[in-house]
């Protein structure tokens, strides 16, 4: 992934589970042995946690990328609740 991008997720992730802006970012390779235990396909993800709580999405890596690509650049990746 881009590393703007990745960047991007890290500075303006808001967590939705404790509203703390900020995360951490990874590349997630995921085998067939661990894709039998969870149901996701085996492929690349991108894993988001939160730098507070440690709250993870996973995102598969190619539309990450894509979606990454096409955003407008003042565009927000989340909004927090009210």
């Amino acid at each position: 992934m881009k590393t703007m991008s990745r960047e991007k997720f890290e500075r303006e992730f808001i967590c939705p589970k404790c509203h703390a802006h900020g995360a951490t970012t990874q590349e997630v390779n995921v085998g067939r042995a661990v894709a039998g235990m969870f149901p996701l396909p085996a492929s690349r993800y991108f894993a988001v946690s939160c730098a507070l709580c440690g709250y993870t999405e996973f995102y598969l890596l190619a539309i990450a990328v894509r979606a990454a690509e096409t955003a407008p650049a003042t565009g927000k990746l989340a909004e927090k609740p009210e």
